[in-house]
């Protein structure tokens, strides 16, 4: 595969705030669970060298306060899914034809610091296809807290 070249994202909470239809602050549960898994045979390897194997993995998290979200409780489990740099589909390409591309991915770059990796604020997005995933859009410090909730506050 080639290089991934990472790009500062423009967005600021506000517009995180904004877009985002549930942010909560949660707590990693040290649990994975994986929801797609794609095998490419050896027979469909460009060079018929080997298999190859992708997987779609959703991290597993506690809720620990909800601060905008519809059908998010506190307490509950959710599954978040960081979408990779390099998806099945391109995975498949280099699989099948060894070819791959330089990829720019951005990234949202915290305003405020994480302390503890485990324990920060998801900014989160429905996946299109897959009810009980939720697609990991940006992660913030918990001392964004209070400037979160007073951007809801003034949208309300």
């Amino acid at each position: 595969m080639s290089r991934i070249h990472l790009k500062k994202s423009d967005l600021k909470i506000q517009d995180l705030v904004s877009e985002s239809p549930h942010i909560v602050e949660a707590m990693y549960l040290d649990k994975n669970e994986v929801f797609n898994e794609v095998h490419f045979p050896k027979e469909t390897h460009h060079q018929k060298l080997s298999e190859a194997v992708y997987r779609d993995t959703a991290l597993l998290y506690k809720v620990i306060k909800v601060f905008k979200s519809k059908n998010i409780m506190n307490e509950a489990e959710i599954k978040v899914w960081k979408r990779p740099a390099y998806g099945e589909d391109l995975v498949r390409r280099y699989h099948e034809e060894g070819v791959s591309k330089s990829l720019i991915q951005e990234i949202y770059e915290p305003k405020y610091k994480i302390a503890d990796p485990k324990h920060v604020i998801l900014f989160l997005k429905e996946h299109s296809t897959k009810k009980d995933i939720l697609i990991l859009s940006a992660t913030e410090g918990l001392k964004a807290s209070t400037e979160i909730e007073k951007i809801l506050k003034i949208k309300k």
